[in-house]
């Protein structure tokens, strides 16, 4: 799975990201840690990520696409949908609730 911005975005040199940037991401889980990392990567959409384009940098609205969250409670605890929650909810502090969907 994979999600999608749903508002434009703005690129640091100036750029316009029309509505529909496309959101990979993938999840770190260090040894013996209290916490687990997510790094993203923003592209213009579905088209320039399956075309093996690069990836966007500089996005105005989301000055980082990495982010760490605290494992609370036990490891097992945490599902695939548990951690898409996440960050969907992280992108949502930047663009706007409502503003990110799961996409196939």
């Amino acid at each position: 799975m994979a999600l999608q911005i749903n508002t434009g975005l703005t690129t640091n040199d100036g750029g316009v990201v029309a509505s529909g940037a496309y959101i990979i991401f993938e999840t770190y889980f260090p040894a013996n840690a209290t916490e687990y990392n997510i790094s993203m990567r923003i592209y213009r959409d579905k088209a320039s990520y399956d075309n093996d384009f690069r990836p966007l940098r500089g996005i105005m609205e989301i000055p980082t696409l990495s982010f760490n969250k605290d494992i609370v409670g036990n490891l097992g605890d945490l599902t695939f949908a548990s951690i898409n929650a996440e960050v969907v909810a992280h992108l949502e502090t930047f663009v706007g609730s409502g503003n990110v969907s799961v996409v196939a």
